[in-house]
C-alpha cells in the first residue's frame, strides 16, 4: 500500500533538514580573515570590542561583547587590528590553545600603537597578557601595561606556547616598586605565584624590537624570565633580539 504525505509533512521534513545543516555549518564555525578590535563600535561578526571577547570566541566560540561567533579555532589566516584611538583597553587578557594554526594560518594582532592595561591584584594571576598553550599568534606595534605597584607581568607565556612573536610591541610598568624575583615585562614559564617553576613552557618564541620601561628606580626585577625544564634533551629555542630593556 503506498503511504500518502501531506505537503506540510514534507515541508516540516524538509525544514528539519535546513535547521541542522545549518546548525552543523555554525557550530563548526572557525576564524579566518581580517577582523577588528574596536571598542567604540558596535559589535558584530568583524569586529570585536575587547581582546577578551576575541581570546573566548578563538577559544570557546563564545563572545562576552554581544557580537555574533566566529570561532572556536581557525581555518586559515587571521588578522586583527586594533584600530588606532578607540582604547585604551583596561582589562587583563589570557589567549588559551585554540587550534588550526600553523606556520601559514597564524593569528596576527596588529596594535596600531593601541593599549592594553591591567592592574592585577593576584600573584597567582599577576598578568596583563597570557599566551597559556597558545600557539602561532603574533602580536605587533601593542603598548601592554602592567600598571600594580606590587604585582604585574605584562607578557606570559605558559604551558607549551610555542611559534609565538612579540614584536615593535611596549612592555611598562610604570608604577612597579616590589623586588620580589616573581615579576617580569616578559616570560616563559609555568611559574604563576613563582617564577622558578621548572617546565616545558614554551619554544620557539620571539620577542623582537620591543621597548621595556618602568620608573626609574622601580621596575620588575627581571626584564627577560625563561625558565625551562631542569633537566631532559628537549630543545626550547627561545629568540631575544633588538629589545631595549631597562628599569630592572
Amino acid at each position: 500500500m503506498k503511504k500518502h504525505y501531506s505537503t506540510n509533512r514534507f515541508l516540516r521534513i524538509a525544514l528539519l533538514g535546513l535547521v541542522g545543516a545549518l546548525s552543523n555549518l555554525y557550530s563548526h564555525a572557525q576564524l579566518k580573515g581580517t577582523y577588528t578590535i574596536d571598542a567604540k563600535n558596535a559589535a558584530s561578526s568583524t569586529n570585536y570590542r575587547t581582546f577578551a571577547a576575541l581570546a573566548s570566541d578563538l577559544l570557546n566560540g563564545t563572545r562576552s561583547d554581544g557580537g555574533a561567533k566566529n570561532g572556536p579555532n581557525v581555518s586559515g589566516p587571521v588578522t586583527i587590528n586594533v584600530v588606532a584611538g578607540s582604547g585604551p583597553y583596561t582589562e587583563q587578557v589570557s589567549f588559551g590553545a585554540f587550534t588550526g594554526v600553523s606556520a601559514t594560518n597564524t593569528v596576527r594582532i596588529n596594535g596600531n600603537g593601541e593599549i592594553l592595561q591591567f592592574t592585577a591584584t593576584s600573584s597567582a594571576s599577576s598578568h596583563t597578557l597570557q599566551l597559556n598553550g597558545t600557539d602561532y599568534t603574533i602580536i605587533d606595534n601593542l603598548v601592554i601595561r602592567a600598571l600594580g605597584t606590587a604585582i604585574g607581568r605584562c607578557v606570559h607565556l605558559m604551558n607549551r606556547a610555542d611559534f609565538n612573536t612579540l614584536s615593535n610591541c611596549v612592555l611598562q610598568m610604570p608604577n612597579f616598586t616590589s623586588t620580589s624575583n616573581i615579576y617580569f615585562y616578559y616570560g616563559i614559564t609555568n611559574g604563576t605565584s613563582s617564577t622558578l617553576t621548572y617546565a616545558d613552557a614554551g619554544r620557539e618564541n620571539t620577542v623582537t624590537n620591543c621597548t621595556m620601561t618602568a620608573r626609574a628606580g622601580g621596575g620588575p626585577y627581571a626584564g627577560i624570565a625563561i625558565i625551562a625544564e631542569s633537566s631532559g634533551t628537549n630543545l626550547t629555542r627561545n629568540y631575544i633580539t633588538n629589545n631595549k630593556i631597562q628599569d630592572i
